[in-house]
């Protein structure tokens, strides 16, 4: 990849794709070749934006889109040098099909934002960025390895809803563990071993008849299956629950009855023993009774139950809310600030703690 300016207009073709710029030849240690596209940054870009992003977000959206893709792609810059390129055209890297990709809307996003990249400390630092993140972002460092300091966890409060389910037997568990280098032998149990202070899990421990497995951190997301465990803001248990469909009050949170009724709430009234009643904002509740967490927040979430049962019956049932790693900008919540009127350096400021926002060639990368 070139980091200079445009080249000129150039195209080439490799089947039923076309690239910009040129391609060159390398040795592959599986097929025997490789076809490297040497293209500057800048229409890289063009052609990375819409495959990472809908074209069809706000204009504000894309524009911090291509200020984290180009940071990220810089930072990285050098990933695959062992295969003689820098970037693969994959999620691995950042998703690269060549001009099909181009859309007049991601287009005008990479030229106004033209050489900007993410900053912290004055140098060049990588942009992450993920699809929904059910009411928190995370701590780079409860997600991967180390603390770095501009990925802080953060409450959002534009993320929209998402909530997905899913169900796992521990024939498939033991599968999976053992595909991930694991050998648990027969899964005995599932538990929730702890959780970070957003309820999100820190740690699941499964038990088997051979040695008792800990995943840890986005392990949970990789050994489980990321597509399946699509957070690790989740609940789990032994068996389904059933789907209540309920709307969100002014508060951020909705309350139901052990019935099924629903009713949203702005403040709850509380008792004590002496028949005094006072008001709580809902915003300000978190429930322990020793079996399960209720976290709240008027700013962005439904209300949702995390539940530490231990699991011994066969088949774990999975509900949870966010879509992704969890670290950086959520991509979705880009979208819902551009339609509330902030602008892409808002966007990027609110998810990434004390960046800066400049020039590449006039930081200290």
């Amino acid at each position: 990849m070139s980091g200079a300016d445009d080249l000129d207009e150039r195209y080439v073709s490799i089947g039923s794709k076309v690239y910009r710029d040129g391609v060159c030849f390398g040795a592959d240690p599986t097929s025997g070749l490789t076809v490297i596209n040497y293209v500057s940054l800048e229409h890289y870009l063009r052609d990375v934006l819409s495959r990472e992003m809908s074209p069809g977000y706000p204009a504000e959206a894309l524009k911090a889109q291509a200020v984290t893709a180009r940071s990220y792609a810089l930072d990285n810059l050098g990933k695959h040098s062992r295969y003689g390129f820098d970037l693969c055209s994959s999620t691995c890297c950042q998703m690269y099909t060549g001009t099909d990709a181009e859309y007049p809307q991601t287009d005008e996003a990479c030229l106004a934002t033209r050489g900007e990249i993410l900053a912290y400390d004055g140098k060049l630092v990588a942009g992450y960025y993920f699809a929904y993140s059910g009411g928190y972002t995370q701590n780079s460092e409860d997600v991967w390895t180390s603390s770095v300091d501009y990925l802080r966890s953060v409450q959002d409060g534009f993320a929209p809803d998402y909530f997905w389910t899913a169900q796992l037997s521990f024939s498939e568990i033991r599968a999976k563990l053992e595909a991930a280098g694991y050998d648990p032998g027969t899964i005995l149990s599932v538990r929730v071993g702890s959780r970070l202070a957003n309820a999100s899990v820190a740690a699941l421990i499964v038990e088997g008849s051979k040695e008792t497995v800990t995943l840890s951190k986005e392990r949970v997301r990789t050994a489980l299956g990321a597509s399946t465990i699509r957070s690790v803001r989740f609940s789990m248990g032994g068996q389904p629950e059933p789907a209540i469909d309920i709307d969100r009050g002014q508060s951020g949170i909705a309350l139901w009855s052990a019935t099924g009724a629903a009713a949203a709430a702005e403040t709850l009234t509380l008792q004590n023993a002496s028949g005094e009643a006072s008001s709580l904002p809902a915003t300000d509740l978190v429930i322990w009774d020793g079996h399960q967490l209720v976290s709240t927040s008027a700013l962005s979430e439904t209300q949702i139950t995390f539940t530490d049962d231990i699991v011994t019956g066969g088949t774990v049932y999975f509900k949870g809310m966010g879509y992704g790693h969890g670290v950086g900008m959520p991509q979705t919540s880009a979208r819902e600030m551009a339609n509330q009127g902030y602008g892409y350096q808002d966007i990027l400021r609110y998810y990434y703690t004390d960046i800066e926002i400049c020039q590449a060639n006039e930081c200290n990368e």
